[in-house]
């Protein structure tokens, strides 16, 4: 560094211009970090995207009631990692911006002014980009997830409403719905947890209605229909909430849809 050092002086000289190779390998240093930086957004975007994936799939994963600590979780190892890179990306940003500014206030620089303030303006935007797409993942909660909680208790409060008899009480746990049809139903997210948890709910249930003679009569007393039922199905409604992530880090909604599973006693 020494040997470079002098090199520059003599070849300068105090109060001379430099030569130009020397100039031009000031610019195109700035020149090739703020491109650097600008082609980093790229795989920022993509990191990005799959840090709110993973998010979304772990809410996704979890079953009604175990949502919001799953999300907490979630939100923690997303912000971890996005965060990591969102600081890889500022550090790119500022030594950009400083080789630029550096070139902008040299006057031997002057007939490179306006490409280093395109640059400049190309690397501040990038910067924005960058901090508005991660700003969900970075906070304490991405929007998605409030999302997820309360679109998933909508859907499963509009489906009990929906049931002649719900939340009732069968001396072995409340069950979601429970029709004339002789059918217990439970309403799930769609994912191997939730509905493994619905089949144990759902043979207490009908355990309970069972062996339970006073359960028994009080759902009778509900509708006279239950009263012919020997026995009862087992049925489980699971719906599926899948919102897409944008690119910018944001999400669109997408259609719900419900399937049915039948469950053995």
């Amino acid at each position: 560094m020494r040997t470079l050092l002098l090199s520059a002086i003599i070849t300068c000289g105090l109060g001379m211009a430099c030569p130009k190779p020397l100039l031009a390998d000031a610019y195109y240093d700035a020149e090739r970090a703020a491109k650097d930086f600008i082609y980093y957004r790229e795989d920022f975007i993509k990191l990005n995207k799959s840090a709110a994936l993973d998010l979304v799939y772990a809410v996704s994963q979890a079953d009604d009631g175990e949502r919001k600590d799953v999300a907490e979780r979630a939100s923690r190892e997303a912000r971890d990692k996005v965060s990591a890179d969102y600081e890889k990306a500022e550090n790119r940003k500022n030594e950009a911006l400083k080789l630029l500014d550096a070139v902008l206030k040299d006057p031997a620089f002057k007939d490179k002014y306006r490409d280093a303030e395109e640059l400049k303006a190309k690397v501040n935007s990038t910067w924005e980009s960058i901090q508005k797409m991660s700003s969900g993942l970075r906070g304490s909660n991405h929007p998605v997830v409030a999302y997820l909680i309360q679109v998933g208790k909508d859907l499963h409060d509009t489906r009990q409403r929906g049931c002649p008899d719900y939340e009732f009480d069968t001396g072995n746990g409340y069950a979601d719905c429970i029709r004339p049809k002789c059918d217990i139903i439970e309403f799930k997210p769609d994912n191997s947890r939730a509905k493994s948890k619905a089949e144990t709910q759902l043979r207490k249930y009908r355990k309970g209605l069972l062996e339970n003679a006073s359960k028994r009569n009080d759902l009778n007393s509900k509708d006279s229909r239950f009263a012919s039922c020997t026995d009862f199905t087992l049925t489980i409604e699971a719906y599926t909430l899948a919102p897409e992530i944008n690119e910018d880090g944001s999400f669109r909604e997408k259609s719900v849809s419900w399937s049915t599973y039948t469950v053995s006693p």
